[in-house]
């Protein structure tokens, strides 16, 4: 099912404390590999000339730069978080592109704590709820709402003013009780379930 990191369960590539010349330079090196890359795909993703498919690509490779690329990718990334979620809140894309935008955002905010801020100040719990809420299949399909669910716990996990919102978010629990009956083959957890237990909306029996 996972053709993107299959949600992030590897570790970020991290810096080594200790390096040499050629290795501090070959850090160099990439970092400005990595932020010409972004510049460029920043600058796509803006590009109403593009055709969407070119756009999307442009999406779909912030997120995987982001959370390969180390901090300063990731970092580098935030200037276009405002675009990204504009293509978020749209609603005439098919499944597969809001997929592939939910996928870049949580590569974006993964291990980010700035890239999630900065989400959240931009009312991206707002959104995630109502694609989480929607009674419309044909504007927001289950996949859809299994990936939403999934940006939802990478941005609140650890994170407790945002849980404590997400707790009072109206509907949230019985939408999440809904999804989290649905068979989530192919995916490492039930996100639905996870939130369930995450935002205290139940207290997860400890046999399990």
């Amino acid at each position: 099912m996972f053709n993107f990191l299959h949600p992030f369960h590897q570790k970020q590539p991290s810096h080594k404390f200790f390096l040499n010349s050629e290795e501090d330079d070959d850090d160099k090196l990439r970092d400005k590999v990595y932020i010409k890359q972004i510049k460029d795909y920043g600058e796509a993703l803006q590009n109403t000339h593009l055709p969407l498919y070119n756009r999307l690509q442009a999406v779909a490779s912030l997120g995987i730069i982001s959370y390969t690329g180390g901090p300063e990718a990731a970092n580098y990334v935030q200037a276009y978080i405002e675009p990204l979620l504009r293509y978020l809140n749209q609603t005439i894309y098919t499944e597969k592109d809001q997929i592939t935008v939910l996928q870049s955002l949580a590569g974006i905010c993964y291990n980010n704590s700035t890239n999630q801020s900065t989400m959240v100040d931009q009312q991206i719990l707002t959104t995630l709820v109502s694609m989480i809420n929607s009674r419309n299949s044909n504007v927001t399909s289950i996949k859809v709402k299994f990936w939403a669910c999934y940006l939802l716990h990478v941005l609140c996990c650890n994170t407790i003013p945002i849980i404590r919102r997400l707790n009072k978010a109206k509907y949230l629990h019985p939408s999440l009780l809904h999804l989290s009956e649905l068979p989530w083959f192919g995916w490492p957890d039930n996100y639905a379930q996870v939130l369930i237990y995450i935002l205290g909306f139940e207290k997860q029996n400890r046999a399990l």
